[in-house]
């Protein structure tokens, strides 16, 4: 994209490539580290050893599925009492629909899903809802495509990012359906990439921008999740997600808010989301609490989606890396009218000036982040000027 006084600036995705997949016991505490400042040379050396045993696909899915069953027996949890069979018949009989996929100024937080569980306490599911779980991630990944970047692996790290960011809160403000749709959102938001930005769509005028007028790859991501969640061998799934026409509402509205989130090139959506957030930071973030909720996850998703751009500088430069290799390959292909050699430098600047620091700085004005929202700003800031000393090395190295 082209930003004023700074010419181009690429827009920016995260991804794990090929030898940074699942580890069978430590992918938790691995993404841990990742978000906060490492705490030690030693605790390091481990991330990187560990690399060589991150190969395993199927592991990543297994995890997946179930972290999913984990936050769908709070789910279960905290609906217990509160509805009745009547709500039951009445989501059968009507059947629902997707509709139109448009972020909205304030989600509605309905009072039969604010139930917060105990932490510890979860009600068991069917054992075959884990099955279907493991399908419905199975077909995510599947609908991935390959790229350097916008892979099933980059999706794994922003619900591991998200994962930790939700596990800092000093105090959880999001109800668990809330939690189990902004996860399955993380977990979809860039299925069926293209490996393009937005605005070299418009510029190929590719067929999917015939079809979605704004967020071109964020609308195609949702529409195939929802092809995909949509299908008969789920139903016994969806059951279990929503019960009554206002938990599906809910699911669908925080599912469309999360995945369109993730457009930070939108000028005029990122305006709003921003505004969002300033507003409930003039009133002392004492304003209403569903408009806070709804700021709050799209700072969460957003965060998550650019989460090494605060993570240690080795973690940086090794996104840095496959984006650069992703955005070439398209250039190389005839996608772009620059090779990212020639903006790749002060690209950086302008990406950490306009959306880094300010998205790490807004992190770290609420009190419920804690201290993991100023160390991501610290991480940010070292970051850039890391780049001024030694971006230009690292882009000869790229070449």
């Amino acid at each position: 994209v082209h930003l004023k006084g700074l010419g181009a600036v690429p827009t920016y995705w995260l991804s794990i490539d090929s030898d940074w997949l699942s580890s069978r016991n430590s992918i938790d505490s691995v993404a841990a580290t990742e978000i906060e400042e490492l705490s030690s040379d030693d605790e390091f050396t481990h991330i990187k050893s560990m690399r060589d045993e991150w190969k395993n696909t199927s592991n990543l899915i297994t995890w997946h599925a179930k972290y999913l069953y984990e936050c769908l027996s709070q789910v279960a949890q905290a609906r217990k009492g509160q509805h009745d069979d009547e709500d039951d018949s009445k989501l059968q009989k009507e059947g629902l629909f997707f509709g139109k996929a448009e972020p909205l100024d304030c989600i509605q937080f309905d009072a039969s899903i604010q139930c917060q569980p105990n932490a510890s306490s979860s009600t068991p599911l069917d054992a075959n809802l884990l099955k279907q779980l493991e399908d419905f991630v199975q077909e995510i990944a599947d609908a991935y495509s390959p790229h350097a970047f916008h892979s099933v692996h980059h999706a794994s790290h922003v619900v591991l990012s998200l994962q930790k960011l939700m596990q800092s809160f000093e105090s959880n403000p999001l109800d668990p359906l809330t939690q189990f749709a902004l996860v399955v959102g993380a977990l979809v938001h860039d299925v069926d990439h293209p490996g393009v930005s937005n605005m070299q769509l418009v510029e190929e005028n590719d067929a999917l921008v015939m079809i979605y007028a704004n967020s071109t790859a964020e609308r195609n991501s949702l529409d195939v999740f929802w092809n995909i969640f949509g299908q008969e061998c789920f139903l016994e799934l969806r059951r279990a997600v929503y019960q009554t026409p206002s938990e599906f509402e809910h699911f669908r509205q925080v599912i469309v808010q999360t995945i369109l989130a993730t457009d930070i090139m939108d000028k005029g959506m990122q305006q709003d989301r921003v505004r969002r957030w300033e507003e409930c930071l003039e009133s002392g973030f004492s304003c209403d609490w569903d408009r806070l909720k709804t700021s709050m996850l799209e700072q969460l998703v957003q965060a998550a989606d650019i989460s090494h751009t605060m993570q240690d500088w080795e973690f940086y430069q090794r996104w840095n890396h496959n984006l650069y290799e992703e955005m070439t390959v398209a250039f190389q292909g005839g996608r772009g009218t620059k090779a990212p050699s020639e903006f790749w430098y002060e690209g950086e600047f302008g990406f950490f000036d306009f959306v880094v620091l300010p998205l790490a700085t807004r992190l770290a004005q609420h009190p419920a982040f804690g201290e993991s929202g100023k160390g991501l700003l610290r991480n940010a800031k070292k970051n850039r000027e890391e780049w001024r000393q030694n971006g230009e090395a690292a882009v000869m190295k790229l070449q």
